[in-house]
């Protein structure tokens, strides 16, 4: 791995770091949907108002007025019936021309409203994830990550915000790449998939199934032709990809042939290409890009074992799906699944306290879930992280977020 151009990041704690400023953006909330709706709907009447005033209408009425002055205010003026015939037929066809003009623009004006009055009822009734009009309900995007307050904020500031605002019309600032590092099942993939549905990004997962010069170079044109693929889509529509790398070790690992030409990539991809990496892998000391280029992976966040105020966040949220009893003490809970890590000298992933929880709801057979059902569960639970892999995040934590 090089070891070179080592920056202070600008800011860290916890379990993430961000290692270089972006651009200040607007912070004027979007607009909400509806609004944009009636919005255009409010441009489009003042269009259609413009024609109902236009000279044609304007013209006819002036014509009637004046044989209205001639023949009815001073009839004796003018004898002549022909005239008076052709002035009046004149005036006529004015009126029908006018009448249609506004018989089309009152359709015009029924059709204006009726979609507006279907992109609202739309926009509130359909949730299939791909309308721009689409509402978040309970449980999409960061509402589906339970703990991880401030690695999440992070996250929100950094590059969702900025998303949001870039889709919204804005020049922003965006960085090309993120790393989640931590052991399995422990939800880098989840995370990575609940951003990209919070920020409404198209998202493609790459995930290298050999590890031979020419499968890794297969995979690194499959990454090119992805982003190629995400500047047509973002000129349409101005909707970013994210592109997922799982286990990138496999790709960019120590000797891979794509090291420089995958490092260059994430420094110019956000820019050129309108997309960003997300990677994420349990082996991040071994890849060969440049850890400390702030350019290279500006963000890491480490997916680490659920500890602390995350227990209890984990055991509520996986829980809410069933019926339980009101008084559950989850600091309890955490307790006692702190004295299982010790006793065993494991951890426990977030994706086993998840699977606990559904294991203890099937036990429960449609009553509600007690904390003694959990706290006995737990007493016999082996957890899947080993100490020897709980030692190893702990290494590669302390190099990449503390150091």
């Amino acid at each position: 791995m090089k070891i070179n151009n080592i920056t202070l990041p600008v800011y860290s704690f916890k379990g993430i770091k961000v290692s270089r400023e972006q651009k200040q953006i607007d912070t004027t909330p979007p607009k909400s949907p509806q609004e944009q709706i009636l919005d255009e709907w409010g441009r489009n009447l003042t269009i259609l108002n413009d024609l109902l005033r236009s000279k044609g209408t304007k013209k006819s009425r002036e014509i009637n007025s004046s044989i209205e002055q001639k023949y009815l205010l001073n009839p004796g003026l003018f004898t002549d019936t022909k005239h008076k015939f052709d002035e009046k037929q004149t005036a006529y066809q004015h009126h029908q021309d006018s009448l249609k003009e506004r018989l089309k623009c009152a359709d015009q004006m029924v059709e204006v409203s009726d979609e507006a009055a279907e992109k609202i009822d739309y926009s509130y009734g359909n949730n299939d994830g791909e309308d721009v009009f689409q509402q978040k309900t309970q449980n999409k995007g960061l509402s589906k990550i339970a703990g991880y307050e401030t690695e999440l904020d992070v996250l929100k500031k950094e590059f969702i915000e900025r998303v949001k605002a870039e889709k919204s019309g804005q020049d922003v600032d965006i960085f090309g790449s993120i790393l989640f590092f931590g052991p399995y099942s422990n939800g880098k993939t989840y995370i990575t998939k609940a951003i990209a549905e919070e920020t409404g990004c198209n998202i493609v997962s790459i995930k290298p199934k050999a590890i031979t010069p020419e499968k890794i170079q297969e995979t690194m044109k499959k990454i090119l032709k992805t982003a190629e693929e995400s500047e047509k889509k973002f000129q349409k529509d101005r909707t970013r990809t994210v592109i997922f790398i799982d286990e990138a070790d496999k790709l960019i690992g120590n000797g891979s042939p794509i090291s420089d030409e995958f490092e260059n990539f994430i420094k110019i991809c956000s820019k050129k290409y309108h997309c960003s990496v997300f990677a994420a892998t349990n082996e991040p000391l071994s890849l060969s890009v440049n850890m400390y280029n702030p350019e290279v992976f500006p963000i890491k966040m480490s997916i680490d074992p659920p500890m602390g105020s995350n227990i209890e966040d984990m055991f509520m949220f996986a829980l809410s799906p069933y019926s339980t009893e009101k008084d559950i003490d989850y600091e309890a809970v955490s307790d006692a699944l702190k004295q299982r890590e010790n006793e065993t000298k494991r951890k426990f992933s977030n994706g086993q306290i998840t699977s606990m929880c559904d294991d203890i709801a099937v036990k429960a057979k449609g009553k509600p879930v007690t904390q003694d059902d959990i706290i006995e569960y737990i007493q016999t639970a082996v957890p899947e992280i080993s100490e020897e892999l709980s030692k190893k995040f702990d290494d590669d934590y302390n190099k990449l977020i503390k150091g």
